[in-house]
Order: C-alpha cells, then sequence, then structure tokens
C-alpha cells in the first residue's frame, strides 16, 4: 500500500512544471530521506542537529521569502523518521480547499503584544495539515505545514492545546 501511494503521488509530482502546495497534503509522513531526495533530486541543503535532520529544496533568497526554502522536511534522528514537512511561498497559496467547514479549527496564540493566528485541519493517519498565519479558509497563506499529531506538543503547543 505505501508504495503505491508513493507511485500516485511521484506521478502527480513528476507531471508537474515545479514542485506545489497542493501535493503537501499527499505525503505520509512516512517517507524516508531517500524517497524525499527520490522526489526531489539530490541538490537539497541539508542540516543536521541533536536529535534530527532537515532537508531544504527551492530557493532560499531573501527575494524569495523571509520564511527559508520552498520545501522543508524535518526527520527525527537516528531513526529518521519524518515528523513533518512545510511548503513556504511568498505569493501565498489559496487555502480555501484545504480547510473546508466542519473540519477547520482556528487557532489564535497570544503572547504579550505578539499574536499569531492558525489554521488547522485533522487528516487522516495522525496526520495535522496547518496554515500558519492564517485566520480563516478566504486566507492566502505563505506556509503550509503537514505534521504528525505525535510532533504538535514539540513544534506548536498553543495548537496542540486547542485540539486536546
Amino acid at each position: 500500500m505505501r508504495l503505491l501511494l508513493l507511485l500516485a503521488s511521484l506521478t502527480v509530482l513528476l507531471g508537474a512544471e515545479e514542485h506545489s502546495a497542493p501535493s503537501l497534503s499527499q505525503f505520509t509522513l512516512h517517507e524516508s530521506m531517500a524517497d524525499i531526495a527520490a522526489r526531489f533530486g539530490s541538490g537539497a541543503h541539508s542540516v543536521r542537529g541533536n536529535g534530527f535532520a532537515i532537508l531544504e529544496y527551492g530557493d532560499d533568497s531573501a527575494d524569495r521569502t523571509e520564511l527559508g526554502y520552498e520545501w522543508v522536511f524535518y526527520f527525527d534522528m537516528p531513526g529518521g523518521a519524518m515528523v513533518s514537512a512545510a511548503y513556504n511561498t511568498v505569493a501565498g497559496t489559496s487555502i480555501k480547499s484545504y480547510f473546508p467547514p466542519g473540519a477547520t479549527k482556528v487557532h489564535l496564540y497570544k503572547n504579550g503584544t505578539s499574536s499569531m493566528s492558525a489554521l488547522s485541519r485533522i487528516l487522516p493517519d495522525n496526520r495535522i495539515l496547518i496554515a500558519v498565519g492564517a485566520a480563516n479558509p478566504e486566507s492566502r497563506c505563505s506556509q503550509l505545514v503537514l505534521i504528525r499529531r505525535s510532533a504538535l506538543e514539540r513544534f506548536y503547543p498553543w495548537i496542540a492545546k486547542d485540539l486536546e
């Protein structure tokens, strides 16, 4: 089954001229670093730290986005389990189709004078899709994150608390 999902998403990606946000929700979060390299190529910027590895693809110039690389994949090490995949874009992506009414939760984080909004949607297989910085599904969003529910507390504790 995993191979079929991988082949189906690979077919979609190879048919596109560039990788785009619609392919984000096709990730199972069971992909390995080798799976990601096979999809995106060997030209990744790689960051390794104590207990994690990150693969980054696309342009990271200041002209493109202040969020960093277009695609960012986070893995727990030494096992190599994918924790999250993020898509960053300057122009913002229409997110309405990703966050339908009844399946979408709005989150607001406040810390003193700063605040942040996000939308979340629980997906099958213990995955959560997050539109960081979006206040409603009609918004355009510059950062979409697909994350394992088990890792939500570590990276987005304010969203994890809302989903309890």
